[in-house]
């Protein structure tokens, strides 16, 4: 049995965005397989916009239920879990990643993972994630001044050190027009006084790249001139196609 698990910040618990995910299947379809075979495509799309009881950034029995649901398929009949493909659209990044360690706990890794603007804390992930380091930016931002936004636009993006875990493909979708920086009474890196990430969305979240663990980034080019929460969402957007890309050749080359 193979899964698709379609992650969508932004929608509660519960609820569906539309614009799930159009995968051409026709090759996966059309791979021949023993004749005494029979596998199921599993689809699960999933509104993942809700924060955790109690203050909790995420809801652990949400991805709980998901992973149980893999389980359950590794000890029926034939006890055997396929592929397994991840994606998160913002907040749905989050869960994404934590649903991608929980499997690895069980001795499941999946096949690919694709994150849409995981959104990034600039003081760090409060209160934090089990399983996540901080997440704190590793750059100071780099301003660009020939842009005239507030809070200020920058260079490049931020980068930071993701969670590890173990994956076939691991597939990073972001965007730097939507980053900004202001000024703080104290980084949280130093304690300086100086330039910090921020942006105009709540949290002040912004959005970059993922060093090491074999994380292959995709930065997206969204036009300048959008608020940074409309550039967010046509990031969403645009890591929505590159999915659907992705996750077919992931499909159609996998060897039954």
């Amino acid at each position: 049995m193979d899964f698709v698990i379609e992650l969508q910040g932004g929608v509660p618990f519960g609820s569906q965005d539309p614009r799930t995910l159009k995968i051409d299947l026709a090759a996966y379809n059309q791979r021949p397989r023993p004749a005494d075979m029979t596998r199921n495509l599993v689809r699960l799309d999933l509104g993942a916009g809700n924060d955790g009881p109690g203050g909790l950034q995420l809801d652990p029995f949400f991805t709980l239920g998901i992973r149980t649901t893999i389980q359950a398929a590794r000890a029926g009949v034939g006890g055997e879990v396929g592929l397994v493909c991840i994606c998160g659209f913002s907040k749905g990044c989050h869960y994404a990643v934590k649903l991608a360690l929980e499997l690895n706990q069980v001795g499941i890794a999946p096949a690919y993972i694709g994150l849409a603007d995981f959104p990034l804390a600039p003081f760090g992930l409060f209160p934090p994630i089990p399983g996540f380091p901080s997440m704190i930016p590793l750059d100071d931002p780099v301003l660009d001044l020939s842009r005239v936004s507030l809070p200020l636009r920058v260079k490049q993006p931020p980068r930071v050190t993701p969670p590890f875990f173990n994956a076939g493909i691991k597939r990073n979708y972001f965007q730097n027009e939507g980053n900004g920086a202001e000024l703080v009474r104290s980084q949280p890196r130093d304690g300086s006084f100086g330039y910090w990430w921020s942006s105009n969305m709540g949290r002040k979240e912004v959005h970059g790249r993922f060093l090491g663990d074999g994380w292959q980034n995709v930065q997206m080019v969204v036009a300048s001139n959008l608020s940074d929460d409309k550039c967010h969402e046509q990031a969403d957007d645009d890591g929505r196609n590159g999915f659907e890309v992705d996750i077919a050749k992931v499909l159609a080359t996998a060897a039954f």
